[in-house]
């Protein structure tokens, strides 16, 4: 999913449209503020007194600083919120790096036609030229988006839930490339792409998550 009208992540995290309804009430808000500080966008008067209140700085980072360290508890909503993460850099983001235009947008330059026929690939069009931008994104945000979406979700659910999440993304990856929107090599870039950041997060997360009566210094 591409964006002309360069999206932040706030704006991604607010829309209705987009993933708002997953963060609604106030108490998401110091999860906001962190958010705007992770991502260098500039605080308001108020965002400024909480990040002062749990940081104990006075002044917050003019950069987006290399790392971000969160202590929170269990259902604090420090899963969904690297699940938002990993969704917008997926989604908002690597189009703006790796710009490509699809097999089905080359085919209708070289060919004079629509790139395909049938109700589903009729459909595809449509969604296409109805959207912002004219081409895809190599690795596949989309494929990218629906299987980070499916492991985050299914950390919530039963295993047979989870099952039915993840053959979701897989059939999402298969359809890009089906109606000639993709080509395989980004929809397999784009899975490899989650699993790679789900690896480095969960193995990070592992590894310097305090034992149980230790004390962080």
């Amino acid at each position: 999913m591409g964006s002309k009208n360069n999206l932040t992540i706030m704006d991604v995290l607010q829309d209705p449209a987009l993933l708002g309804s997953w963060f609604r009430g106030d108490s998401w808000y110091a999860w906001q503020v962190f958010l705007k500080v992770l991502f260098g966008l500039e605080l308001t008067a108020e965002e400024r007194q909480v990040f002062q209140k749990y940081t104990k700085r006075n002044l917050p980072p003019d950069r987006p600083p290399a790392e971000g360290w969160v202590v929170a508890g269990r259902r604090g909503g420090k899963s969904l919120i690297a699940a938002l993460v990993a969704t917008y850099l997926a989604c908002f983001t690597i189009y703006t790096i790796l710009p490509v235009l699809g097999p089905r947008i080359v085919a209708a330059a070289t060919e004079g036609g629509s790139g395909g026929g049938g109700l589903v690939a009729g459909l595809a069009e449509g969604l296409r030229q109805a959207g912002d931008v004219p081409g895809t994104a190599f690795p596949s945000s989309h494929c990218a988006g629906a299987l980070a979406a499916a492991l985050a979700a299914g950390e919530f659910v039963s295993r047979r839930l989870r099952a039915v999440l993840v053959a979701w993304a897989v059939l999402v990856s298969v359809s890009t490339v089906y109606t000639g929107n993709h080509y395989a090599l980004d929809a397999v870039a784009g899975v490899i792409l989650t699993l790679g950041v789900r690896f480095v997060l969960t193995r990070s997360y592992a590894v310097r998550r305090p034992r149980t009566g230790e004390v962080l210094s």
